[in-house]
């Protein structure tokens, strides 16, 4: 593109249709490629679930978790930090750092998290 505004100095230079398509077809909403936020999130909630099926407590489910270092795992550490720093059950930490969190995806997961570990078994 510098290339041909040299050449062509104070005329746009547009793309063509093929070229559009071609970049656009694997955006952030197309199935082949999600977004970060999403793919990180699948990979740790199964992740999770390899842990939860070996019996592990939820301390260590959620410590695990939060150092795996995809672009989520602060969400899970901070939910650890609570848990373990100011005393809190795992159901309320989630809910505090879910009230604290901008992004909706993450927000919503931790919610719903707080939720089943508030009806499952006592820590």
């Amino acid at each position: 593109m510098a290339l041909l505004t040299r050449i062509l100095p104070g005329q746009k230079v547009r793309r063509s249709q093929a070229v559009e398509e071609a970049a656009n077809w694997q955006r952030s909403t197309s199935l082949f490629r999600p977004a970060s936020t999403e793919y990180d999130l699948v990979a740790q909630l199964t992740y999770m679930s390899a842990l939860a099926t070996a019996n592990v407590g939820r301390e260590n489910l959620f410590q695990k978790t939060a150092e795996l270092g995809y672009s989520t795992s602060g969400y899970f550490h901070r939910v650890h930090l609570v848990a373990q720093r100011l005393n809190y059950d795992y159901a309320r930490a989630c809910q505090l750092v879910a009230d604290a969190t901008e992004n909706e995806t993450v927000r919503s997961l931790l919610l719903r998290f707080s939720s089943s570990l508030a009806s499952g078994e006592a820590e």
